[in-house]
């Protein structure tokens, strides 16, 4: 079975690409989404960064507000890194465990969406990286309309590794900064390059 990874920088259309390769039949899973899941109260990972950061990073029915915790690591490099020491290895088990299940259903192709795929150094654990671009500044105002600011969007964007090093090991590269239709013809032509079958129409 092969793995893909679907990559890139903040805002650059990761999600667009991956909700396409589901419309096109492709198993697919968001590792953000995973991570959202293992903060919900009452989990290990819960209880960890609660133990870690405090309770200034609760909402007022106890829950944790991602928007507050995100203000208290991207402020701090070392911050970040405890958060991701914390729920990356949970995040990758149960996207392995997925992965396993799939490959017994007998799935040929699965996708991963993986932001921190590269800060993660999970290159190896996958056949395929799919880096997802787009200009500077589109992915600057994508990142301010999703609700940041100016200045919380560059200090994100630049945690991140760039996209021009992401780009170097990445076996394909889709630029979301055209139109849709342009775009789902860069994730089909993808597919269908690596695929045994041709995807559907």
């Amino acid at each position: 079975m092969l793995r893909v990874a679907i990559t890139g920088g903040l805002s650059t259309g990761k999600s667009t690409v991956t909700a396409l390769l589901a419309q096109l039949g492709v198993p697919t899973i968001s590792a953000d989404e995973v991570g959202h899941r293992m903060l919900a109260r009452g989990t290990t990972c819960y209880d960890k960064v609660v133990s870690s950061f405090g309770e200034g990073i609760l909402s007022r029915d106890g829950n944790i507000d991602r928007a507050l915790l995100g203000a208290v690591v991207f402020a701090d490099t070392r911050k970040r890194r405890l958060l991701e020491s914390l729920l990356h290895p949970a995040i990758w088990e149960e996207i392995e465990e997925w992965c396993r299940q799939h490959s017994e259903r007998g799935a040929c192709l699965v996708a991963m969406e993986v932001p921190l795929l590269f800060e993660a150094k999970l290159e190896q654990a996958v056949d395929e990286i799919w880096l997802v671009v787009c200009n500077p500044d589109l992915q600057l105002s994508r990142a301010i309309a999703r609700g940041m600011t100016h200045e919380e969007a560059q200090t994100r964007i630049g945690a991140q590794m760039p996209l021009a090093e992401k780009a170097r090991y990445a076996h394909r590269v889709i630029d979301t900064g055209g139109s849709p239709d342009a775009t789902y013809a860069q994730v089909r032509k993808a597919l269908e390059s690596i695929c045994v079958h041709k995807a559907p129409e």
